[in-house]
């Protein structure tokens, strides 16, 4: 007989993997609790799986041969099958299990739908049983999906949260807050408001199983709920939470804010993260986390800009004719802050009634470095293209790929409505976004309106002057990369917005 690994503390050893594996009877030797307690039985099981092809399949066989198995009464099939679930088994044990779904045990069914929800991926089959009774299998059937990524199995947890079973619809919720899906956060607070006391404890074992900091204020008030059961439930969600503040786990981030606009009651910010923050991933809803006067915000959405699906982000500039000094020191210095594999082609549009205009058979070629801040400095020496040519000028700029940036000075003699409607034409057809800033210190009512068209921005020049450090930040904010909305609260500045990276 082996030892019990969990009192003798000895690890299973090669030649003790080979004494089990030659013995027979899997079954008798992981599934009996006086030969291993279940936790050292899943340790040996994960390390046969490893050495031994063929392992799951011979002890779901032997599972499977034990007299009235559908029963359920033998005490070593819900052990077998927690081993099992230890394991993340083959696909090739599937149809054994499946004859297990019709026992007459209540918590076999649940765990062999645990194992199913992650080995099958038949939407058939998993909305067959999802329409079960038994209220735990089909909560274990939803967390056998976490972790799964892809539209049906989004379409199935969103459905399941209108289960009538609070622990149905916590698995559900807690599989697509895993996901990254924000939209969850309304349904959390709900449920931990709810006037049955099942659905608080339900909402508190949810935040705590997160991990997400966010909610500690609210399952500390859970803690001081009428009902013990709900008590209970919190104060282990609340030490769940302290352990986010483990050294091991990454600091929350704060984010550069560039666009800061209210709109008919929404707030949409615009932000950016370091590139050397430690995101093992691109950032998801639930990585954020906003604050409006103090208070938590649980509605919102999050998206990353699109800058230039095609080709590349279009600017155009709206200037004096003559760009005075400042103006030329203040685009400098942007550009100085440009991306290495961004490349930048500056030219100067002039009306069509102008003459000395460059023929247009090409974008004007890319500076690069120092020749750049040389270009903008030689302002009345740049390459001259009429109004007219701007249509073409995208249509060529839209071949050649991404990361090309051209920037355009717009004399004083304004487009016409033409232009601006061929313009308009041209970019929506090859998804350029049309950003203008208006060095005028005054607003453009049409330009304006071809921005917000394009899915561009419109800035306004300061009236004390352009500076450096005001270019600077309407650089960023034409090309950042996150947006989030959502519905102010009440009039005041007072926002904040963290980024809370996930453990490694």
């Amino acid at each position: 007989m082996p030892p019990n690994l969990s009192q003798s503390g000895e690890k299973p050893n090669q030649f003790l993997l080979e004494k089990i594996w030659r013995n027979g009877r899997l079954l008798d030797m992981l599934c009996e609790p006086n030969q291993f307690d279940i936790h050292a039985a899943m340790t040996v099981a994960q390390q046969m799986m490893e050495r031994y092809q063929g392992f799951d399949t011979r002890l779901v066989n032997e599972l499977m041969a034990l007299p009235n198995v559908g029963a359920g009464n033998d005490r070593r099939i819900e052990r077998c099958l927690e081993i099992l679930d230890s394991v993340a088994a083959g696909r090739r044990i599937i149809m054994p299990l499946m004859r297990l779904m019709s026992s007459e045990n209540q918590r076999v069914r649940s765990k062999v739908a645990r194992i199913l929800g992650r080995l099958v991926d038949s939407r058939a089959w998993t909305r067959r049983f999802l329409g079960e009774v038994d209220d735990r299998t089909r909560a274990n059937i939803l967390e056998g999906l976490w972790g799964i990524d892809s539209p049906e199995i989004r379409e199935l947890l969103w459905q399941a949260m209108g289960d009538g079973n609070n622990r149905v619809r916590g698995n559900a919720i807690l599989g697509l807050y895993r996901l990254g899906v924000a939209d969850v956060l309304p349904a959390i607070r709900a449920l931990a408001e709810h006037e049955k006391p099942s659905c608080r404890a339900t909402a508190a074992w949810l935040m705590g199983a997160t991990g997400d900091a966010r909610f500690r204020s609210v399952v500390k008030s859970l803690r001081d709920d009428p009902a013990p059961s709900v008590r209970a439930v919190a104060l282990r969600a609340l030490v769940q939470l302290n352990k986010v503040e483990a050294p091991s786990r990454p600091a929350s981030l704060e984010p550069v804010v560039w666009v800061f606009e209210d709109l008919d009651g929404l707030r949409r910010v615009g932000f950016d993260v370091a590139s050397d923050a430690p995101l093992p991933r691109g950032l998801r809803g639930t990585d954020v986390v906003l604050t409006e006067n103090g208070e938590l915000l649980w509605d919102y959405a999050l998206a990353e800009r699109s800058l230039s699906p095609l080709a590349a982000l279009f600017l155009i500039f709206d200037g004096p004719q003559d760009a005075p000094p400042d103006l030329k020191a203040a685009f400098a210095e942007c550009l100085e802050h440009k991306g290495a594999n961004d490349r930048w082609s500056v030219a100067r549009v002039v009306s069509a009634a102008e003459d000395d205009c460059d023929e247009l058979a090409s974008v004007p070629p890319p500076y690069l470095g120092p020749e750049l801040k040389k270009a903008i400095a030689r302002f009345d020496k740049l390459r001259r293209i009429s109004i007219g040519e701007l249509p073409k000028l995208v249509r060529l700029a839209g071949s050649h790929g991404p990361g090309r940036h051209v920037v355009l000075f717009l004399t004083p003699a304004a487009l016409s409505g033409g232009d601006l409607e061929s313009l308009e034409v041209a970019a929506l057809a090859l998804q350029f976004n049309v950003d203008i800033v208006s060095f005028s210190g005054k607003g453009n009512e049409r330009f304006e309106r071809l921005a917000r068209k394009t899915g561009g921005l419109f800035q306004i020049a300061p009236e004390e002057g352009v500076s450096p450090a005001w270019m600077l930040q309407v650089y960023a904010l034409l090309t950042h990369r996150y947006e989030v909305t959502y519905r102010k609260l009440a009039p005041g500045e007072d926002f904040r917005i963290t980024i809370t990276p996930p453990e490694k």
